[in-house]
């Protein structure tokens, strides 16, 4: 898991700081594994040769939305 405290302004205009996790279980990894053709790594250098700048930005923010997560007040 990883965690990030980031600040930034909100819509009010008030600065904020929180703390913000992520994290990817193995069974997650294996499903991205197992849908990508050819698997990630090869999927990923083919878009990288290709310099698909739409394709990378989608699987970046792919990556961030299923790896991000809130704790819990017990921790889980």
């Amino acid at each position: 898991m990883l965690k990030k405290t980031i600040t930034y302004t909100d819509y009010n205009g008030t600065e904020r700081t929180e703390d913000y996790y992520f994290n990817l279980s193995k069974a997650e990894l294996i499903e991205m594994q197992a849908t990508a053709s050819g698997g990630l790594e090869e999927m990923y250098q083919k878009i990288i040769a290709k310099q698909n700048i739409p394709e990378i930005y989608r699987i970046f923010k792919e990556i961030i939305l299923k790896s991000y997560g809130e704790k819990s007040v017990d921790g889980k």
